[in-house]
This record gives structure tokens, C-alpha cells and sequence, in this order.
């Protein structure tokens, strides 16, 4: 069950696609957060990088080279490039401190780790 709210950190960070488990939490009951099997996929610190300076390249049409990206990153203030580049993903993983999730996948060995998500699940590969 899914609870609505109106928070605007909740709208803006993407809820469905890249929210916290802190902010996934504020929106589902708290029973069913205590049944589910929560997991999360984190990258690469390097492809994350690369990742958001592609988006940065594309989207936001920030027309600087990878390098100068990195050696400049702490002067570009963002929102999307504070949550993809520089925020660390075990604080997407946190509540109080503790890690919320039952398991982490790792981006660069997904299909394993989606074979462990299966299992667990009791779903066929």
C-alpha cells in the first residue's frame, strides 16, 4: 500500500526511480515495509561519475569534457548532480543510521545478483 504524500523532497527525488529507502519508506504502510524484501542496485563510483556527466552533457547541456567534470564538480550545485555524483549511495541505503535494505546488488554483476533476488523471491530465474 502506497501512502500519499505531498512532501516536495519526495516529488523531486524521483520516488519511483531513485528515491531513498527513507523516503520509499514515508510512503508505503509500515507493516508492509517490515514484510517486504527490500533491495537496491549501486554502481560503480567511477560509472555513476560517467553517468552523470553524460546526463549533465545531454540534458542539462553543460558542454565540458569529463575531466574538466570531475576536476570542477564542487562548483557546479545541482540537484541532480548532488544526488548521482556526490551524495554516496550507502546514504540511499540508510535510516537512523542503520542500512534498510535486505540486500545490495552490484550494477556490474546484475544478473547474479537478480539471481539471488529470485531465489529469495521463490521466483524462476
Amino acid at each position: 500500500l502506497i501512502l500519499l504524500d505531498t512532501r516536495m523532497d519526495d516529488v523531486h527525488s524521483g520516488f519511483y526511480r531513485h528515491g531513498t529507502a527513507a523516503r520509499m519508506r514515508r510512503h508505503i504502510a509500515p507493516g508492509d515495509w517490515q514484510r517486504a524484501f527490500k533491495f537496491a542496485v549501486c554502481r560503480n563510483p567511477y560509472d555513476r561519475l560517467y553517468s552523470g556527466w553524460q546526463f549533465a552533457r545531454l540534458k542539462v547541456r553543460l558542454p565540458v569534457p569529463f575531466d574538466y567534470f570531475v576536476r570542477h564538480l564542487r562548483t557546479y550545485r545541482g540537484y541532480f548532480l548532488d544526488w548521482h555524483c556526490v551524495m554516496p549511495q550507502l546514504q540511499h541505503l540508510r535510516i537512523d543510521g542503520r542500512v534498510a535494505v535486505d540486500h545490495v546488488c552490484r550494477f556490474e554483476q546484475l544478473d547474479e545478483d537478480f539471481a539471488v533476488i529470485a531465489r529469495r523471491l521463490e521466483r524462476p530465474e
